[in-house]
């Protein structure tokens, strides 16, 4: 009853929230070979972000979520070895994965965010007129080095 609930909507303090889907799964099936315990484990899918939102759903059903693990953002799936604070390297079909689902038009030769960033800098150069122009970005940004300058002195 509880998770018919929550994949049909619950009232948060926000708003109406719920699970796209729910699968129970166990621990030692995912990530161990330990005993399950007393724990239930569950993949849920989240279709928005708000705050906190996992936790608030079940507390909304009266369960406490003990452990939370992000397995998934968008279509990218988080390995195992991929611990807290740390990062790996999109695959090209991972990104183009991920440009469809943004609504981008995925170039051949994205391999990472700074070829876009290259990109938008060398169409920004042709744009003012080369690296000689001046633009408001860069008065702005040398009246905030002045005034930094300024303040140490």
């Amino acid at each position: 009853e509880q998770l018919k609930q929550l994949t049909h909507g619950v009232e948060l303090d926000d708003g109406p929230a719920r699970f796209e889907e729910i699968v129970e799964t166990s621990f030692e099936d995912e990530f161990s070979s330990t005993k399950q315990g007393l724990n239930h484990w569950y993949h849920v899918v989240l279709m928005e972000g708000r705050n906190r939102e996992v936790r608030r759903l079940w507390e909304a059903v009266g369960l406490k979520v003990s452990r939370l693990m992000r397995v998934r953002y968008g279509s990218v799936v988080m390995g195992k070895g991929l611990r807290p604070g740390k990062s790996s390297e999109l695959t090209e079909q991972e990104i183009r994965d991920l440009a469809q689902l943004a609504g981008i038009e995925y170039a051949k030769g994205m391999r990472s965010a700074k070829t876009v960033i290259d990109a938008r800098r060398s169409a920004k150069r042709k744009f003012t007129g080369g690296r000689g122009a001046t633009s408001r970005t860069s008065k702005t940004s040398n009246a905030r080095r002045k005034t930094t300058h300024e303040k140490r002195r």
